[in-house]
């Protein structure tokens, strides 16, 4: 093979492998969010989790149970850190990086409902105890109660877990 040839060939695959890792150095992580929120999109879906927590809620006004809907934050292309599989009221909280946390407002975000619903009075208690919404974030296991109470009617006192 003569030397040019040699040289040509030695050129083309230069230009080939600069290209292949130019463009490696180039890809961008491409992060998806639920409809506009904070809150990502699994990419893998259920592949390399670093944190899956299971906390339980259900949503009362005025006493009476509201469904939780079956795949809350999950469409085709896009399962959200924080979602429902079924209607049991069990809250999936899944994520790539450990010890990320997530208050019931943000579960709310995702449902698409109003955490704060005018004309009615909210309380939240977890495992019987009520905590403070602002700061309280979901752990494993939690069972959490929303109760909303229409303004002006006296407390119901009575708790559905759905």
């Amino acid at each position: 093979m003569k030397t040019n040839t040699k040289f040509i060939i030695a050129i083309a695959l230069l230009v080939v492998a600069g290209l292949f890792f130019w463009g490696k150095q180039n890809q961008s992580v491409s992060i998806m969010f639920w409809n506009e929120t904070g809150i990502e999109c699994l990419s893998d879906g259920h592949v390399n989790l670093a944190q899956h927590i299971h906390p339980a809620i259900s949503v009362t006004m005025d006493g009476e149970p509201v469904a939780i809907p079956a795949n809350i934050g999950v469409t085709s292309t896009c399962m959200a850190e924080v979602h429902t599989h079924d209607a049991s009221g069990e809250i999936h909280i899944e994520t790539v990086e450990a010890g990320k946390e997530f208050g019931v407002g943000d579960f709310f975000v995702v449902w698409g409902e109003d955490f704060a619903k005018e004309g009615y009075r909210r309380s939240v208690t977890v495992n019987g105890v009520e905590v403070d919404v602002e700061t309280y974030t979901m752990k494993d296991h939690d069972e959490i109660i929303v109760s909303y109470i229409s303004e002006g009617i006296a407390d119901v006192g009575v708790e559905v877990k759905i």
